[in-house]
């Protein structure tokens, strides 16, 4: 029969004593090798669902500014919008997080405005992470010939009507400016009976004008008067009102100086006298001028009145 001692391995005290010495260690060793093994399944799961970043490049196409670029997730068998962004460049950096995806692109016109006809179609891609593999994802896409013809065809009409609302745009800035050639005839109900004018106004800035030109005076109330006939050279400054397409309102003052000739029975008497004016008007049709003036030289007062034709120029 064997001896049982305390350091005999088959001994039971010595198995018991190693039993509770090694359970702590074994405990120890599966508790840390479980903790590891947890902590790398948290940082896969965070590492799949980390933000990877991905390019989407496309085709440009002609006639364009910018590109509308719309992204859909794949949710639960739909799709639905995740990102919506605008970009001058033919492609598009983004940070997605995994998953399945589709995208399309808008082109924008030379007016800014997105032009949904020629969009692209939608394209799919997906968003995943391989161990030690970093991934372009580089989708290129493009619109077809048909749709780039359509689009081009589209784009050079909106250009045209573009030249023309800026054409009609410059000729409404225009209306502002009163340049115009023109003759009249009036009377200034005292001496001249009858006068006759030739002017022309030149702007320099919108609204504002300058007015030169010579009236001519003829038939005197005087009985005893055989001929008379004055000379009025004037100059005047004005400001020009348009209306919405033609004609308008206009008002000046300024200054001129008349020569006249009487011619009686006993001889002649000319005269020489500078004056002031002040005028308003209407014009009609940008042809058609009413005007009545106010003449003086600080002795004397009379009016006139003038109807008569004006070409304007635009």
């Amino acid at each position: 029969m064997q001896k049982t001692t305390f350091f005999n391995k088959k001994s039971p005290i010595f198995r018991n004593i190693a039993t509770i010495l090694c359970t702590p260690v074994r405990y120890t060793l599966f508790l840390t090798q479980f903790l590891f093994f947890l902590s790398n399944s948290i940082l896969l799961a965070q590492s799949s669902d980390g933000m990877l970043n991905r390019r989407l490049v496309w085709r440009p196409a002609e006639h364009t500014i910018g590109y509308s670029v719309e992204i859909d997730r794949l949710t639960g068998g739909t799709y639905s919008s995740h990102l919506r962004e605008y970009t001058t460049e033919v492609h598009l950096d983004v940070s997605l997080p995994t998953g399945d995806y589709r995208f399309r692109v808008i082109p924008h016109d030379i007016l800014g405005r997105s032009y949904e006809a020629a969009a692209s179609a939608w394209i799919d891609f997906k968003v995943f992470r391989r161990p030690g593999i970093v991934e372009a994802n580089i989708v290129v896409i493009g619109l077809n010939e048909e749709e780039e013809r359509k689009r081009s065809e589209e784009l050079e009409k909106r250009s045209e009507g573009i030249e023309k609302e800026n054409e009609e745009l410059e000729i409404r800035k225009d209306v502002r400016r009163f340049n115009s050639l023109g003759v009249s005839l009036g009377t200034s109900f005292v001496d001249p009976v009858v006068t006759a004018s030739a002017q022309g106004t030149f702007s320099p800035v919108r609204n504002f004008y300058i007015e030169a030109g010579c009236g001519f005076g003829f038939v005197s109330v005087y009985d005893d008067a055989e001929s008379y006939y004055s000379v009025y050279p004037f100059l005047n400054l004005g400001y020009f009102l348009p209306f919405s397409e033609r004609g308008g309102l206009f008002f000046g003052a300024g200054a001129g100086y008349m020569i006249s000739e009487y011619s009686f029975k006993y001889g002649k008497d000319n005269g020489e006298v500078f004056a002031v004016n002040i005028n308003a008007g209407l014009n009609l049709w940008d042809t058609l001028n009413i005007s009545w003036a106010l003449r003086t030289d600080f002795a004397v007062l009379n009016q006139t009145l003038k109807v008569g034709y004006t070409y304007r120029f635009r």
